[in-house]
């Protein structure tokens, strides 16, 4: 016979005497607890009167006979018994009206007496709004209420600090930055919960300001022209002051020059810089306000220009010569002086003579001194005669890393010994010319496009990860940002050891702002091992490489996966087997997948059709294991052309626990044997007869590979 202690046993007979002689009544407690336990006591107005008639609630943090409510008598009193509240901390809130109050504490022990004060009502908080002027920053509230009669009330405040006494309004002088205000209601007992409110005291960078744009310069000085940017932020206005470098470097780690312009919002500006000749200078912009905040500045805005000044050429002789002396006949030429070449890029310009002497026989145009590649059109004449104007073409083929400028002439020679020259320089442009960019993830068809798993028809989605041997499209887009066409161009994917990737890819010519796309087919290796590759993109411009770069892919292994071997080269429309693998992944599980088996299906796609290709049995999978199964099938030979589902159940002791699908695509496949002679052979009768003896056995094979256990697809 069990036996009561004698402490439970007093605690109850003094309880049960207590409560008989109809001194206070007592909640009946939750139902179904028992225990030997009691929280009372009073519940009181800051005053110290007592509170009739509240609702009083006791939580405790036991997992069962945890909760229960009671209302106090006349006298404020209040008895909740067993609850569980032996080594718990137990929780009380009383509530009259408007009005609550909490308190709480650990107890060791089975009778608790618990008191509790009615607090004021929080206080009402006028929102503060975001603003760009942190000085004077009004706070304003009106103050909660207090249930007891003759007590005085007071507020605590607090904004980036400490608790203080305060009355409403209030105003602080705060810096630019994110703020959390609080006030509390309080009477000499107990204060209110807190009211809060969050505002921001912000500053916005002015905008960019606009560089006009200096190719080249023959001078020893220039004037550097820009528009400043402007602030937008009011109340109040900030002043701005536009700051400029000078540099012969494009990253500005030699600054040659540099100053900064007073200024207002929107004003054209500029400043004088001292040069010299045959240079590549850079310079930038950015305009500041004046707040001292950390990001008062806008980005810097940058251009690059070069200098070039010819030395004076000799004077032309006109005339003839003889015994085969060159003479330089009279001509003029319209081109320019600087032309800017682009690296890994084609150059193009023009070149417009007009003969101003005598008629020239057989003229022929070329370029001396110019150590690339290139090409001149002209119209197919034999003469230019006295007068005429004739405009060539001018294509060089800057190879990528070329130097920094190099000087040229445009020389038109002829059969009768004139020779005809206009110099030019060919200066290098440092100006991002290509870049390349990963726009989209590998496609897996897990996920449709809201969001939710799609069978193997549903519409795939982008995602950011691929699976172990899961055939994979990559897109990469180049976009030509320079001012020059890119010629033959290809792209090449380089991938680690273990990955297959398709080979170089040849796109062909890209003008000047124009994109392009090239996509890849990938097939991650087969592994049971999460791990990060790095593939490598190459893009050149006529063997020239102008831009690499690295992305990172995840492998990611799935719990549960059904794969159709990918190919590279060949479909599975061509084929009249397929070979499935099968992960199950139990690496990062807590629990064993029990009596695990797996059943293949082909279902056709949009119909009700299903075909069984196997069903396996795995046994137990321990946490921490994982397995790759394959087997090659032979697929029906009733099979028409056609789009299906290889579809991959995974069930644990009878029962479905997980799917996967992939797409079988047969709409080129040629079906190993017809049936159109047996199909007319039947009468409707035999294939009703037929289609009654598949379903039975199709039933009875179910029932005998699956067992008594009922199977749920989800």
């Amino acid at each position: 016979m069990a036996t009561i202690s004698k402490k439970y046993l007093v605690i109850s007979i003094l309880l049960a005497v207590f409560f008989a002689a109809g001194v206070y009544a007592v909640s009946p407690g939750p139902p179904d607890c028992n225990q030997p336990t009691v929280v009372n006591g009073y519940v009181y107005w800051s005053n110290g009167s007592v509170v009739p008639n509240s609702n009083v609630t006791i939580t405790t943090t036991a997992t069962i006979c945890n909760l229960w409510y009671d209302i106090t008598e006349i006298t404020g009193y209040y008895a909740i018994p067993g609850l569980d509240i032996n080594s718990r901390t137990v929780s009380g809130r009383a509530v009259k009206g408007i009005y609550d109050g909490v308190n709480s504490t650990f107890q060791l022990g089975n009778v608790l007496w618990l008191d509790i004060v009615l607090r004021p009502t929080p206080p009402t908080l006028v929102p503060v709004a975001d603003r760009h002027n942190g000085t004077n920053v009004e706070f304003a509230w009106t103050n909660g209420s207090e249930g007891a009669t003759g007590v005085s009330i007071y507020n605590q405040f607090k904004v980036d600090g400490s608790w203080v006494n305060e009355t409403s309004p209030t105003t602080r002088n705060l810096p630019f930055g994110t703020y959390t205000w609080r006030v509390k209601t309080c009477n000499p007992v107990v204060c209110s919960t807190e009211a809060t409110d969050t505002f921001t005291v912000y500053n916005n960078p002015p905008s960019e300001p606009t560089l006009t744009d200096l190719n080249f310069t023959n001078g020893t000085s220039t004037d550097l022209n820009w528009t400043s940017g402007t602030d937008t932020d009011t109340l109040p206005d900030d002043a701005v002051t536009d700051y400029w470098q000078l540099s012969d470097t494009s990253d500005f780690s030699s600054i040659v020059d540099s100053g900064s312009v007073p200024t207002t919002d929107g004003a054209p500006q500029f400043t004088t810089v001292s040069l010299t000749n045959f240079t590549h200078y850079f310079w930038r912009v950015r305009t500041c306000d004046d707040t001292g905040a950390a990001n008062n500045c806008s980005s810097y805005v940058q251009d690059d220009f070069f200098t070039f000044n010819c030395p004076t050429c000799p004077p032309c002789a006109g005339g003839g010569g003889g015994g085969g002396t060159t003479r330089i006949c009279e001509g003029s030429f319209v081109a320019p002086t600087v032309v800017e070449g682009v690296p890994g890029a084609t150059t193009v310009f023009e070149v417009t003579f007009t003969n101003g002497g005598t008629t020239i026989e057989n003229p022929v145009a070329k370029l001396e001194g110019m150590p690339y590649e290139y090409s001149i059109e002209s119209p197919s004449i034999n003469r230019i005669g006295a007068g005429q104007s004739v405009t060539y073409t001018v294509k060089i083929y800057v190879p990528s890393g070329a130097a920094n400028y190099y000087g040229s002439n445009f020389v038109i020679t002829s059969s009768s010994d004139c020779k005809y020259e206009k110099s030019f320089v060919l200066f290098m442009s440092l100006k991002e010319i290509t870049k390349v960019d990963i726009t989209a993830e590998p496609k897996t068809c897990e996920f449709d496009e809201s969001g939710n798993r799609a069978d193997a028809c549903g519409c795939p989605k982008y995602v950011s990860y691929v699976k172990p041997y899961e055939l994979s499209d990559y897109v990469a887009e180049i976009k030509n940002t320079g001012t020059a066409d890119l010629d033959d161009l290809t792209f090449e994917l380089a991938v680690p050891q273990g990955w297959q990737a398709e080979g170089t890819r040849t796109l062909g010519n890209l003008g000047a702002g124009e994109k392009a796309e090239v996509t890849w087919r990938v097939i991650p290796p087969l592994q049971l091992e999460e791990s990060t590759a790095k593939f490598t993109v190459t893009v050149k411009a006529k063997d020239s490489t102008i831009m690499t770069k690295d992305f990172d892919v995840l492998l990611k292994v799935p719990d549960f996966e059904v794969i159709l071997e990918p190919s590279l080269d060949a479909d599975f429309a061509t084929k009249s087997e397929v070979r499935v693998i099968t992960i199950i992944n139990n690496k990062h599980g807590t629990e064993t997948i029990e009596k695990t088996s797996v059943e293949y299906n082909i279902n056709v796609c949009d119909k009700p059709e299903t075909k069984i290709l196997d069903l396996f049995e795995f046994g137990d999978i321990v946490p921490g294991q994982a397995f790759i199964y394959n087997k090659t099938y032979s697929l029906p030979e009733n099979l028409g052309e056609g789009i299906y589902s290889v579809h991959g159940v995974l069930y644990s002791k009878g029962y479905s626990s997980d799917e996967s699908f992939r797409t079988l695509d047969l709409t080129e496949r040629v079906p190993v044997r017809k049936e159109v002679s047996i199909k007319t052979a039947l009468t409707v009768t035999t294939t009703i007869v037929v289609v009654v003896l598949l379903a039975a056995a199709y039933y009875l094979l179910r029932l005998r590979r699956k067992g008594n256990g009922v199977r749920v697809r989800v």
